[in-house]
């Protein structure tokens, strides 16, 4: 520090007598006359001799691994006193710094402030350092060849250094600086742009095999995989990195597909295989086969020929060969929904009408025929209102429906807390043109009170949180209980 503050007082003392002279040239003529000697004017600034080069270097040395703002603007303003008319000097100074970067004495982890220093000089001295740095600009390869150091490993602290230098290279063709011509500029950072193109044809070369063992990537670039597949590939993976890796350098699969696609596509046949000797959920039996897509050959097994799909059955057999056959049928819903309906309502009109109100208390047969009556009359009832719902989603395609209420609760066995919150309820459409920056500013009322009364109408009176069904509410409730009796056993 004492050095930094002698070598600043030298020059700002230098710098005030050269402005006194220019501004004040009156005191120069009254002064008395000076005899001619052959001793050197102090006041006027000469080219950097040895013992003022080897200070600057002392002051690079000084800088070590930390980028030391003070000392990195105080070289760059003893390099801006050569950068104009004193092309032997700054050719030192910048020989200098090269020299350090380059050399195998100073470690890697002081390489990255000198680099600064550089910077500094280019942006702020310029001058000469500028032409200079234009024929001689392979010091920057050569660094980041020393920084290229552990490359597998991207959080060591060489390959965070490499990264900061193409930063550094990057502001050098970017306003406000824009300090040389594009073409010249990428000669510089030659080794930035091969790396570009060496991971450009990696992820190629990745992607090609990851889509060769059946895992496409979706467009905002993770892998298609069915939610059996991934959740099996992520406890293999897992398992893998369990013992051998520290818990911030874990990856994901989509990462590990851009790495190492081979170990990914070994992941996914040893999770394929996992789940072929799992048995099927509820099937009772160890022995049954694991239907990957759903359907059968006549053998019982997959009917993909052996190569198993991303999806897994986990129905039994028989109720997937029952749905099979049932998607065989080519009818019309709708149709047969309303012919259905209409035969509904007919039976119950018929069998209302020849129903009459007895005196004594009525056999068991009509009284059977009664509840008969009013099932039917509650299906029919049903079915109506699920028609009206498909009918009114078909015809508002390309909107947003939300629920506006439960229907009404005069069918058997039926309840507000139940029909309130499923498919039943009718139904409003918002327009999704709406759905614009303007269009999100503006309060609609009647949306938010769908939102809260209608879609989540039960609150929690501890919290505040709402629910769709007074089960979830329940089960929050319950859970709060319980954690307030952890914390009173706690204390």
């Amino acid at each position: 520090p004492l050095l930094i503050i002698i070598v600043l007082i030298t020059h700002c003392c230098k710098r005030r007598n050269l402005e006194g002279k220019e501004h004040h040239p009156s005191s120069i003529m009254t002064e008395e006359p000076m005899e001619l000697t052959d001793e050197p004017d102090n006041d006027i600034l000469q080219d950097m001799d040895d013992g003022q080069l080897s200070e600057y270097g002392d002051m690079l040395k000084q800088l070590g691994s930390h980028p030391d703002k003070v000392l990195i603007n105080t070289l760059s303003m003893i390099a801006e006193d050569y950068s104009i008319s004193f092309p032997i000097s700054s050719n030192k100074i910048y020989n200098a710094i090269k020299e350090f970067l380059l050399s195998n004495s100073i470690m890697l982890e002081c390489k990255l402030p000198l680099v600064y220093v550089m910077d500094s000089i280019l942006k702020n001295a310029k001058g000469l350092y500028v032409e200079i740095m234009r024929k001689d600009h392979q010091w920057m390869k050569e660094v980041y060849i020393m920084l290229s150091a552990n490359e597998e490993n991207k959080s060591h602290p060489h390959t965070l250094a490499r990264d900061r230098l193409r930063r550094v290279w990057n502001t050098w063709n970017q306003p406000p600086f824009t300090i040389f011509p594009e073409i010249e500029w990428k000669a510089m950072g030659k080794c930035f742009l091969d790396e570009d193109e060496r991971i450009r044809a990696e992820k190629l070369e990745a992607d090609a095999k990851t889509k060769k063992a059946g895992m496409e990537r979706k467009p905002d670039g993770s892998l298609k995989l069915s939610i059996v597949l991934r959740k099996q590939m992520e406890a293999v993976l897992d398992e893998l990195q369990a013992d051998q890796v520290d818990e911030l350098e874990k990856v994901s699969l989509e990462r590990l597909a851009d790495i190492n696609p081979d170990l990914l596509v070994e992941i996914k046949n040893a999770a394929v295989a996992a789940l072929e000797n799992e048995p099927p959920s509820g099937s009772g039996r160890s022995g049954d086969p694991i239907l990957l897509d759903g359907r059968l050959d006549s053998d019982g097994k997959n009917g993909s020929g052996g190569i198993p799909s991303l999806f897994v059955e986990m129905r039994p057999e028989n109720v997937v060969r029952r749905c099979a056959d049932w998607e065989k049928l080519n009818i019309d819903h709708m149709e047969v929904t309303n012919d259905s309906i209409r035969k509904l309502f007919r039976h119950v009109r018929e069998g209302t009408s020849s129903i009459t109100i007895p005196s004594s208390p009525a056999p068991e047969e009509e009284v059977d025929m009664v509840k008969l009556l009013g099932s039917a009359s509650a299906t029919a009832s049903t079915l109506t209102n699920l028609l009206e719902r498909l009918k009114e989603q078909n015809s508002n395609k390309g909107t947003l429906s939300f629920s506006a209420g439960s229907i009404s609760n005069d069918l058997p066995g039926s309840s507000s807390s139940f029909y309130g919150n499923t498919m039943l309820s009718s139904s409003k459409s918002i327009d999704r043109s709406k759905f614009t920056t303007e269009g999100l500013k503006e309060k609609n009322d009647s949306v938010i009170s769908r939102l809260y009364e209608g879609g989540l109408p039960f609150v929690s009176s501890s919290d505040g949180k709402r629910f769709a069904t007074q089960i979830e509410l329940s089960k929050h409730l319950d859970e709060v209980f319980r954690k307030a009796q952890l914390e009173v056993v706690g204390d």
